[in-house]
């Protein structure tokens, strides 16, 4: 009996680079069963730090390897990218989505925000997903601008929008009312993997205090500002503790220089960048989640996996992450809303170790294996 043709599934990614939205395309993409799938990634940029873990057998392609050629000059390769990302922008939706994918595809799925879902909404053949990590209701990107008509008019050409957690679903069409083309699908947390790379280096903090680790892009989202002004607060009162973030972004100047402003230099650490975190969330005592606003959060599912304990603003992945606070405490998203969190879980080392034993009970609800079947039923569905 003649073996059942895969079917070829393009995923399209503007950058492959560190992100919440490009750990998310890694770990789906190398959990996917290839026999019954034939797998691209479509990036726009040749650049990106997780093409090195993609797995063997997934076809990786760069559409504008152009700015490869001034990696010498970062300000110059800033401008081509951004020439050449407008270009496509601008051109006709049809010639755009012949020259970046091409109608060679069963299914087209787009990672990420505006473009990539406008891009494959221009499939002849293909049937098309666009894949949300955004709560739109919160967001002021282009999509997050949108009325209802104009997300309407954007997304009705999707056959499926996915979306990374229900309350993400549930606000996506409060926005915008498509309720027949959503669903939700969790993000896959490597979980087998984290714990492996956790094991790798054995970080013993120097400290008789408290060490809080947060972690994340160095963004306004993030809340690492407020951070560190409820972080001096409570060192003010006299509670003792350490707070190291582990990331880089744009705002990694303006962080460091609040620390020295406010005098935390002995007590709040950037890290910048850490190829393995896991080892410094694992030895900690609390990991902080201090969000304006997420979909899912990979962070905060890590240090449930790490058994960490999490305490995290109310935004719509950590809530459903934690169940509403049995698995974390989920506090009000405001700076007095961190600072009485932050204070109860510093100062009661019972409550931390309660919420460390609540972590290792909701390990299980990260299986890889069943978000991957749940991801699979989709595509073949289509």
């Amino acid at each position: 009996m003649k073996d059942k043709k895969k079917k070829k599934v393009a995923f399209y990614i503007d950058t492959f680079n560190r992100g919440g939205t490009e750990k998310a395309t890694l770990n789906l993409l190398n959990q996917l069963n290839m026999e019954k799938y034939d797998i691209t990634l479509i990036r726009f940029f040749p650049e990106g730090e997780y093409n090195r873990y993609l797995k063997p057998g997934i076809k990786n392609k760069a559409r504008y390897p152009l700015a490869l050629l001034f990696r010498w000059n970062k300000k110059m390769e800033h401008r081509v990218q951004w020439w050449g990302r407008n270009f496509f922008d601008r051109i006709p939706g049809n010639l755009a989505h012949k020259l970046l994918i091409g109608n060679r595809y069963d299914i087209e799925v787009a990672c990420g925000f505006y473009f990539p879902t406008k891009l494959i909404s221009h499939a002849k053949k293909a049937k098309k997903i666009s894949w949300v990590h955004m709560d739109y209701t919160i967001d002021k990107s282009t999509i997050g601008n949108f009325s209802k008509e104009e997300g309407q008019a954007f997304f009705g050409g999707m056959d499926k929008i996915v979306c990374v957690s229900h309350e993400c679903e549930d606000k996506f069409n409060l926005k915008f009312d498509l309720p027949d083309k959503t669903t939700t699908r969790y993000n896959i947390v490597n979980s087998d993997e984290i714990i492996e790379l956790a094991e790798k280096e054995n970080i013993q903090y120097d400290s008789d205090v408290p060490v809080a680790v947060a972690m994340g892009r160095l963004t306004w989202q993030k809340g690492f500002d407020r951070l560190l002004s409820v972080h001096k607060e409570l060192i003010e009162k006299g509670i003792r503790h350490k707070l190291l973030i582990i990331g880089e972004g744009e705002e990694y100047d303006n962080l460091s220089r609040q620390i020295q402003r406010d005098h935390l230099e002995d007590t709040a650490e950037l890290l910048g960048y850490r190829e393995n975190p896991y080892p410094y969330i694992k030895a900690a005592d609390l990991f902080i989640c201090s969000s304006r606003h997420e979909s899912f959060s990979f962070v905060v599912a890590e240090s449930i996996v790490l058994g960490t304990p999490v305490i995290s603003t109310e935004c719509t992945g950590p809530k459903e992450l934690l169940e509403n606070g049995t698995y974390g405490m989920i506090v009000e998203n405001s700076d007095i809303g961190l600072a009485v969190g932050l204070e109860k879980m510093l100062t009661d080392k019972n409550l931390r170790e309660d919420m460390r034993k609540k972590a290792c009970e909701r390990k299980e609800f990260f299986s890889a294996k069943n978000l991957t079947e749940a991801w699979e039923d989709v595509l073949d569905y289509l």
